[in-house]
């Protein structure tokens, strides 16, 4: 007999739904493509980003993406769990709490710093509509 496979795998205390954080980082990465394409937001942030004048990207950036994506879905999975936010709307709720507590701090040097407001809008809308809607995936899928 073949054995399951558990998708719950208890971490600290706490567990990790390897399914749901699954789902939230592919919610990330498809919103990621559709946020940064040329028919969207590619052009203004290409044209902000210093580092990318060239116009070429280098291989391991988008390698990095995965990477990034389950991080973040970690731990707003962490969250969802240890607040008990179950459902889409509750899982959103966290989201929002990453956004406003976190994400805002986290990007605005692009905005007072360095003096570019559209990067931060760019910048700041992904991650945040991506954790508001990684939160409801994560939200939903709780166990």
């Amino acid at each position: 007999m073949a054995k399951k496979v558990k998708a719950v795998v208890q971490t600290g205390g706490m567990q990790l739904d390897w399914i749901a954080i699954g789902a939230a980082a592919l919610v990330y990465m498809v919103l990621g493509f559709f946020w940064y394409s040329p028919k969207m937001f590619f052009p203004e942030w290409s044209k902000q980003m210093v580092v990318l004048s060239s116009g070429k990207m280098e291989w391991y950036t988008m390698l990095s993406m995965p990477v990034v994506a389950i991080l973040y879905s970690i731990g707003l999975s962490r969250m969802v769990v240890s607040m008990h936010f179950k459902g889409f709307l509750k899982g959103m709720l966290a989201g929002v709490i990453v956004a406003v507590f976190y994400l805002i701090m986290a990007n605005s040097g692009k905005w007072l710093f360095a003096n570019k407001p559209s990067l931060f809008w760019i910048d700041f809308g992904f991650q945040a509509v991506a954790g508001i809607l990684m939160g409801g995936v994560l939200g939903k899928l709780h166990k």
